[in-house]
């Protein structure tokens, strides 16, 4: 099956892949979903995607209905390397931690990933540094799951809904927050995705980072 077409059945909303767009526009390869365009700021091109300096560089994406989920499901993963610096891999929020809708956050210094979802962190998993791993957190309205590399790591409770914003980044929040690291694969789900749904993700993904499935 075609990748797309895979990533469609799963009611994927967006997929900005940092390898595929080498120029200063990023696409949302959902194309058929909406079409929302990026515009590179500093990040430089690297061979699976782009290298954030953690200090200053960001992809600010052109706000679109279709990533204005309130409620679940919704799922969320991410191809990613931190290295340097702890910030936001995507974040959909106005001007603060506190006024996130959605969010995946990397921590350098406790070597975690975060999903916040309405400004507070709801679910942590643990991740390596200097490493490419498929990070990703699923919310069906009760639950959400924690995964790395197609593999469950451990769940919390979350109910609620998600205030609508306007701002959208990958690598770093509206201010500040900036990622350290690289940036390869985003999707966004609206769908609570199962564990056979992960795995078909990381198998179809792996074997480009040198990862065999």
């Amino acid at each position: 099956m075609d990748f797309k077409n895979f990533l469609y059945n799963l009611n994927c909303v967006a997929y900005y892949d940092l390898i595929e767009d080498k120029s200063n526009k990023l696409l949302n390869q959902m194309k058929f979903q909406g079409d929302t365009e990026g515009t590179n700021n500093g990040a430089d091109v690297s061979v699976l995607g782009k290298t954030f300096n953690g200090s200053s560089d960001y992809v600010g994406i052109s706000d679109n209905n279709i990533l204005d989920i309130t409620t679940a499901p919704l799922s969320i993963f991410a191809w990613c390397k931190l290295s340097n610096s702890p910030g936001y891999c995507f974040c959909k929020n106005a001007d603060s931690v506190a006024t996130i809708q959605y969010g995946l956050f990397y921590d350098v210094t406790t070597t975690e990933s975060r999903l916040l979802l309405e400004g507070v962190s709801r679910h942590v998993v643990n991740i390596d540094l200097n490493k490419w791993q498929l990070v990703g957190f699923t919310w069906d309205g009760v639950t959400v799951k924690g995964y790395i590399d197609g593999v469950y790591q451990s769940e919390s409770s979350y109910s609620g809904t998600l205030t609508t914003r306007s701002n959208v980044n990958i690598g770093r929040r509206a201010i500040g927050a900036y990622f350290g690291g690289d940036i390869s694969k985003i999707f966004i789900f609206q769908k609570t995705l199962t564990l056979v749904n992960i795995n078909n993700l990381f198998k179809l993904t792996a074997p480009m980072y040198g990862l065999k499935v």
